[in-house]
């Protein structure tokens, strides 16, 4: 058992549910910089002491279909102040407030947490690159044995080779990451944030992530079960798995991933002028990195980040990308390899992905969210 200290690097967030959120209708009001949390009993109160208040609340969403309705002006109307109905709660804001719901981050009675689970995930993710990187004859199958055509890229060959054909009985079933400590309270700040398009240099519509700020400490525990019947399990490389299934390995893996994405995304940002506190944030980062001894690892989670295109897509060298696109194209998953119509004829976009999640920091726009250090204590 490994007791580990994790620090946040940058924004992180995880979601606590795909369809749950928080909206500017009921559930707060920006005032001051600031998100507070509606107390609904005491909204509910003031409906039930004056029901047409009520009746117009709910007159005017329905009037301004919720767009354009602001719960503080409303307030305003009725000279009800915001003290009346907000929580003891309130989250500081940073960026630009125009979106008008909130994606909370994970918690459970309201603390927030880091789910070992994620952690597993990136683990997992980062021992599946250097699996890769150790078995080229695999990439070299991702063009006739993986991939169908008219169908979505599938990995979950990849997937079963590398970690066990048994899904029930997988080599990192004997590897354990608990829950975070929770956070502490003022841990969290809400980020106003973008899709910015690498190649149009624009933004889409705005959306807000509850996350954890930098510099926020949290602990969890890791811990790799004592005799792995490795003779017992569905999985082809025992040598491997006897080799890495160790933390040194994991933290080994973990940050040569990172160094690998980290190179990636410096290439592909440093031609954006607007993405120079980017690069600078990337180059810190991978000095770090490099300086780092086996006793800490370096990865990012959740949102702003992907999965398979920081293993699988990852581990391929460029002339391997173009195949792999050549073999998606006309299908009708060719949008996820970034096709488009140059001259009446499809080529595919030299950026992949094209897309960053941004932020404002100090309005300066940045991206490179949810980096995390983990130390052992």
């Amino acid at each position: 058992m490994y007791n580990a200290k994790v620090e946040i690097l940058s924004p992180l967030h995880i979601g606590d549910d795909d369809n749950k959120t928080i909206t500017s209708l009921i559930d707060f009001v920006f005032d001051n910089n600031d998100i507070k949390l509606i107390d609904h009993k005491k909204l509910e109160n003031i409906f039930e002491e004056n029901p047409y208040i009520m009746e117009d609340f709910l007159k005017e969403i329905k009037a301004h279909s919720g767009q354009k309705f602001s719960l503080k002006h409303f307030l305003q109307k009725y000279k009800i102040a915001i003290n009346e109905v907000i929580s003891n709660e309130s989250i500081s804001f940073i960026g630009n407030f125009e979106a008008k719901e909130i994606h909370p981050f994970i918690s459970e009675n309201g603390n927030k947490f880091l789910p070992g689970s994620s952690v597993k995930g990136a683990i997992r993710n980062a021992l599946a690159f250097i699996y890769l990187k150790e078995h080229p004859e695999m990439i070299g199958k991702i063009h006739t044995l993986y991939f169908k055509a008219k169908s979505k890229p599938n990995f979950s060959s990849f997937d079963k080779a590398i970690f066990g054909k048994n899904p029930f009985n997988d080599i990192l079933k004997f590897l354990q990451v608990s829950d975070s400590v929770v956070f502490p309270k003022n841990s969290t700040a809400i980020y106003g944030c973008n899709t910015f398009h690498l190649k149009r240099q624009n933004e889409t519509v705005p959306i807000n992530y509850e996350c954890i700020k930098p510099n926020s400490i949290t602990n969890l525990r890791i811990k790799i079960k004592d005799k792995i019947p490795f003779d017992r399990l569905q999985i082809d490389d025992r040598n491997f798995w006897k080799n890495n299934l160790t933390i040194p390995k994991i933290f080994n893996a973990l940050n040569f991933l990172s160094q690998k994405f980290i190179e990636r995304e410096i290439r592909e940002l440093s031609p954006i002028k607007e993405m120079q506190a980017t690069i600078d944030f990337y180059q810190n980062l991978s000095g770090e990195i490099k300086e780092a001894n086996k006793e800490a690892a370096y990865f990012c989670l959740g949102k702003g980040t992907t999965i398979m295109e920081k293993t699988v897509l990852l581990a391929l060298s460029d002339a391997e990308l173009r195949n792999l696109r050549n073999k998606m194209r006309n299908t009708r998953v060719d949008k996820n390899f970034r096709w488009k119509f140059v001259n009446n004829e499809k080529k595919a976009a030299d950026k992949f992905p094209v897309t960053r999640l941004v932020y404002k920091n100090r309005n300066v726009r940045q991206t490179g969210f949810g980096w995390l250090k983990i130390t052992k204590i």
